[in-house]
């Protein structure tokens, strides 16, 4: 198997809670073998959580509430929500008050559809909203580091900081894209070093 190195640099304004970062044109498998962050507004320091996957997702509108093969809650909406299987969901505001709580995946349909763990109580169309929204002491299971922690005398020379997950069966191994939280706003310089597997 042949492998391509990547140097890759990236600016990013931190508005929100999290920032996506892509591993270059593509999604297929690398390994990363240091991830490097530097602040460039001159605030004080910070603190990055790096996970693999979204935590949260915005407020999608349900398009039809409807009954599954199983007996289940069939959910289609109007946006998409990157939901897997035991993932929970809240329903607010539908015409069945029932449907109004936080239920988890059973099953993914495909990308605007999933089938709630949640017995079916009558089909309702365009009624409420659905949000993912993965509770804190959940989101460790999608963490690939210790939480990185940057002083402002550190923030100007954060160079070859060693990706090395917590799972060590994975060391470095990423298959998808890299979810960054941060703890403060601001504007940051990020790098990513590692290999592309060509195959």
């Amino acid at each position: 198997m042949s492998s391509k190195p990547f140097n890759l640099t990236l600016l990013a304004t931190v508005a929100d809670a999290a920032v996506l970062l892509p591993l270059g044109d593509d999604l297929r498998p690398c390994f990363l073998s240091s991830l490097a962050i530097a602040r460039t507004d001159g605030a004080g320091g910070f603190t990055v959580d790096v996970y693999s996957r979204l935590l949260t997702s915005g407020t999608v509108n349900i398009g039809r509430l409807e009954q599954s093969a199983e007996g289940k809650c069939l959910v289609t909406v109007d946006g998409w929500i990157p939901v897997r299987k035991y993932d929970p969901v809240t329903i607010a505001g539908a015409a069945i008050g029932g449907y109004n709580a936080t239920h988890r995946v059973l099953r993914v349909v495909s990308d605007q559809q999933f089938v709630l763990n949640t017995d079916f109580s009558g089909a309702l169309s365009a009624s409420g909203t659905a949000k993912l929204d993965i509770p804190a002491n959940e989101q460790p299971a999608w963490k690939l580091l210790p939480q990185l922690s940057y002083t402002t005398a550190d923030q100007k020379s954060l160079l070859n900081t060693p990706f090395e997950c917590q799972d060590g069966a994975r060391n470095g191994k990423v298959t998808g894209r890299l979810y960054l939280k941060f703890d403060d706003t601001g504007e940051y310089v990020i790098n990513l070093r590692g290999y592309h597997w060509l195959g």
